[in-house]
């Protein structure tokens, strides 16, 4: 396979988050028009095309599949043993190169292809490469001489074979009590009411166990009222494996969902009917530093680069309005065009509460443009950076830890567009006793990458060569 350059996989993070920022600025404007804007300011004319602009988006996607895949795989099995390697299918995919392959157990696989990811910053040798047109994926294991290549439709078939093979749940909830005000005008003191809650299950629990907590967890074609049942039945099951551990918000967290509620009640009267359960989980969820509970911010963002970027006639408002559409039962593609009736199937079966909040994340910068900038931030730590400190704002942060939090997904987006960064003891039982990192202003964050790459470019610009 002949991989691209660490540096050239960076850039194509780095130029789909100056796209989506240009997007957010200029939500009427065609994204086609805005990608020649983007690749002519830098200067770069013979990037400036429909290939160039599919590879950028095709290695947004990977990184966040890789992202999903780490999240889940760290969950059951980094510090944990929740998964039985006589339940998994044969997970080696084509291509493999190997001298020992076959001492490898299928568990310890999973775990060497998301070390090898989240840890790719060897001075001698890059262990994780994406084929240069970015729809393959090649691992160099640190176990030994063991190379394997796929595509991420592979990748896909191991991370859901993982899941259905799953021995544990990741069983969180918020406690939000019946007199919770969301009107309120002292809205910051009105949040202390409200508590995170998790169950921590710390063995593996038996199929049935596991097929119960499935069943509950599929709502869909249920009513409001079905979907309430469904809650607590699922907290009741949680509450007889284990007793739920209660935790406050903190000062940040309650700033923040404040800011998010504020701006809710003023920008979305049509949806002031939504359950307030909903509502404030939606909240909850984008401030609580457990890293599962980025799946669904990691599947928005694919499904959104992959299906909704492809037409780059669209623009974002028109996007949001087909999303919008589909919301309201109709269907808004051309009936004529398979992607886009794909793309109408896609969507439309999922849960309604998901293509809410995808709805949602699409009316809110942080999901169009904060969250590619920090996956290119977090490409730059993973893969490129071997310094032990790193100076931003005249402060000194650990890259180890900094790492950690990215690998992890210990980290949260605060009110004044910094991110909140923590590092904790890798095993499930300790997830939430949080160790702070440090709180860095996104933008000083960006600079200091984009500085970082200037400097460093020789270093990791090395054309990688093709195994056979």
């Amino acid at each position: 396979m002949i991989a691209m350059t660490k540096f050239e996989m960076v850039r194509y993070l780095k130029d789909y988050a100056d796209l989506q920022y240009l997007m957010m600025q200029h939500p009427d404007q065609q994204i086609g028009i805005l990608f020649d804007r983007l690749m002519q300011s830098k200067g770069r004319f013979e990037d400036d095309t429909r290939e160039y602009y599919d590879r950028m988006r095709r290695v947004y996607m990977n990184y966040n599949l890789m992202k999903k895949f780490s999240y889940s795989e760290d969950f059951l099995l980094n510090r944990d043993n929740y998964i039985n390697d006589n339940d998994l299918d044969e997970i080696i995919p084509e291509n493999t190169y190997s001298t020992n392959m076959g001492s490898i157990s299928k568990k310890k696989l999973l775990q060497l292809i998301r070390n090898t990811f989240n840890h790719n910053d060897s001075e001698d040798v890059d262990r994780f490469k994406m084929s240069v047109n970015g729809r393959k994926i090649e691992i160099e294991l640190l176990s030994g001489p063991v190379r394997i290549k796929f595509d991420t439709t592979k990748l896909w078939d191991v991370y859901n074979n993982m899941i259905k093979h799953r021995r544990n749940n990741l069983n969180i909830s918020f406690d939000i009590p019946d007199d919770f005000d969301i009107n309120s005008e002292n809205l910051f003191e009105e949040l202390d009411k409200i508590k995170f809650v998790h169950y921590y299950f710390n063995s593996a629990l038996p199929n049935l166990t596991i097929a119960q907590f499935n069943q509950l967890d599929d709502t869909r074609g249920l009513s409001s009222e079905e979907i309430g049942q469904r809650s607590e039945m699922f907290e009741n099951l949680s509450s007889s494996i284990s007793s739920p551990v209660k935790f406050d918000l903190t000062v940040e967290q309650k700033k923040k969902l404040e800011s998010y509620i504020r701006r809710y009640r003023k920008q979305n009267p049509e949806f002031l009917e939504e359950d307030i359960n909903n509502v404030m989980f939606y909240f909850l969820m984008k401030v609580i530093p457990v890293p599962l509970l980025k799946d669904w911010i990691l599947d928005n963002q694919m499904i959104y680069c992959e299906r909704f970027l492809e037409d780059v006639n669209e623009t974002q408002n028109s996007i949001l309005k087909n999303v919008h559409g589909i919301l309201r039962g109709n269907n808004p593609f051309n009936p004529n065009d398979s992607f886009d009736q794909e793309t109408f199937e896609l969507i439309n079966k999922r849960k309604p509460v998901d293509n809410l909040r995808f709805f949602k994340d699409l009316l809110d910068g942080e999901m169009t443009a904060g969250i590619p900038i920090i996956t290119y931030i977090d490409s730059v730590i993973t893969h490129c950076c071997k310094e032990e400190t790193i100076n931003i704002g005249g402060i000194d942060y650990s890259v180890e830890k900094i790492r950690n939090s990215f690998a992890h997904g210990r980290w949260y987006i605060t009110i004044d567009n910094s991110i909140m960064m923590y590092d904790a003891d890798p095993r499930n039982v300790q997830d939430y006793n949080l160790e702070f990192v440090g709180k860095i202003d996104i933008g000083a964050f960006e600079e200091w990458a984009d500085t970082f790459i200037e400097q460093n470019r020789k270093k990791i610009d090395v054309v990688r060569g093709s195994y056979r």
